[in-house]
């Protein structure tokens, strides 16, 4: 008896689960997600600072399609998307909102600004298991 799990909620219900095979469809309507983060780094920057060359976040076999698009932060709090693959090692392009910081005279970029967040929620019941959702 002390192992049992005891939940107990309170609301107005909204619906109930009925058949085994109207089950999948149901639960999909819940929007039950798991948050995802995924870290890489920037490699290279375009002399224009508005695109670069990052990696650490895919593996070469990855298929960045399905990124594609998807919205991604420097350490710094700079905004890009990732507009898709370059060469064959895992390695993609990014195109940022606006100009990166420290291209300019006397400005250093850190290790720390050049860290990449990927921010991306996975839903637990969604039939295709290979999107994602920002």
């Amino acid at each position: 008896a002390g192992e049992a799990c005891r939940l107990s909620f309170y609301g107005r219900l909204v619906g109930s689960l009925g058949e085994e095979a109207q089950q999948q469809q149901q639960l999909r309507k819940l929007q039950v997600y798991k948050p995802k983060e995924r870290q890489g780094l920037v490699a290279r920057i375009a002399p224009d600072g508005m695109s670069a060359v990052c990696s650490g976040l895919f593996k070469k076999e990855t298929d960045i399609g399905i990124f594609q698009g998807a919205r991604i932060t420097t350490g710094r709090g700079e905004q890009g998307s990732i507009e898709g693959r370059f060469g064959t090692s895992g390695k993609f392009k990014v195109q940022f909102d606006a100009p990166l910081w420290g291209l300019g005279d006397g400005q250093r970029r850190s290790a720390a600004d050049n860290v990449l967040l990927l921010r991306y929620k996975r839903f637990v019941f969604d039939a295709d298991k290979h999107s994602i959702r920002q």
